[in-house]
Parts: structure tokens; C-alpha cells; sequence
């Protein structure tokens, strides 16, 4: 299923479809957003770990580098009245290079049955259009890269990769925390 969408995306960007434009604005609307989204009510607190090419890392404890903020952190039913469990990172600016995105279980309440979390690159400018989408199983595993990707200085999204590449321990040693 990976190589069939991932074919169909280059496919989609190479063949001549219009470049998606990444804003040189990095307070403007954002060029993509990264959502992870995993049942409703369900106590599980995960997060959305994002990398952009300057090595600047988004988390609950980092929400903002020079182009990526976390929008949305969800802690599961912790303290929140709200029963959709989604979290929300925006791409602006669009800086050239590699963005790593990684999902991270902070706490799940049931490790026997798999957490399914379903994570969704989309590009805003000029419209909406998923880039990927992926279902994880999160269970007893701490973090999971679940797609990296290049964007040119174009704004253009060039090639996908999903090597392994933690963050949680460089985002932890960044803010201090071992």
C-alpha cells in the first residue's frame, strides 16, 4: 500500500501537476499541515513529533521552531472535555529540506490492544490536498517515524523516505530534560 500511494504521489508532482507553493510568509497561513488523529475518547495521550531541515523539533514541551508550531496538543481525555484526540502541526514558510515526522505514545492506558493513530500530511496552498496518510499501530512502542520528506526550494514536495529517525531524546535534550 506505501509504494502504491507513494508512486501515485511523486507520480502526481512530477508529471506536470501544479507546483503547491509554500509561503514565504512564516507568519502567514500554513503551506502544509501534519495532523495524527486516534479514537475519540480514548484516554491515550500521543504525540506528534516533527523535525524541520534546520533541526528544530516540535513537541508538547517545544511548540514552536522558525517554521514549524504544534497548533494542537491532545493529552487524550486528560483534562479535556473535548472527545476528538488530535493533534496538529503547521508547516510556514516552507524551508527547503527534510521534514521527519514521528508519533509518539506519552501514555497508553491499554497496551494489550493496539492504538490505531492515523496520521495525514496535507499541502494548503493554493488548496487542500493530501501528500500522505498512514495508519499506525501504536503498542508498547515508544516512538515510530511515520514518513519523512523533501520539500525544494520550490516548495515542491521532492521524494518520501521512512527510515527510523527518533526525536524524543534530542527534542528532550534540547529543552534540558534527560
Amino acid at each position: 500500500m506505501r509504494g502504491g500511494f507513494l508512486a501515485l504521489a511523486l507520480l502526481a508532482f512530477s508529471a506536470g501537476a501544479a507546483p503547491i507553493a509554500a509561503s514565504a510568509d512564516l507568519d502567514g497561513p500554513p503551506a502544509f499541515l501534519i495532523t495524527a488523529v486516534w479514537p475519540d475518547r480514548d484516554p491515550a495521550d500521543v504525540d506528534l513529533i516533527v523535525q524541520d531541515p534546520r533541526d528544530g523539533i516540535v513537541w508538547y514541551r517545544a511548540r514552536e521552531t522558525e517554521v514549524l508550531r504544534l497548533d494542537r496538543d491532545d493529552r487524550g481525555n486528560f483534562r479535556d472535555p473535548e472527545p476528538l484526540n488530535q493533534e496538529i502541526v503547521s508547516v510556514r514558510g516552507g524551508l527547503p529540506g527534510e521534514y521527519v515526522v514521528n508519533v509518539s505514545q506519552y501514555a497508553l492506558t491499554d497496551v494489550e490492544e493496539p492504538l490505531p493513530v492515523f496520521v495525514r500530511v496535507q499541502a494548503i496552498s493554493p488548496v487542500a490536498l493530501t501528500v500522505y496518510e498512514k495508519t499506525v499501530e501504536m503498542r508498547r512502542v515508544y516512538e515510530v517515524t511515520v514518513v519523512r520528506f523533501v520539500l525544494d526550494d520550490a516548495g515542491r514536495i521532492t521524494s518520501f523516505t521512512f527510515e527510523d529517525k527518533p526525536l524524543a531524546a534530542a527534542a528532550r535534550t534540547k529543552v534540558g530534560l534527560r
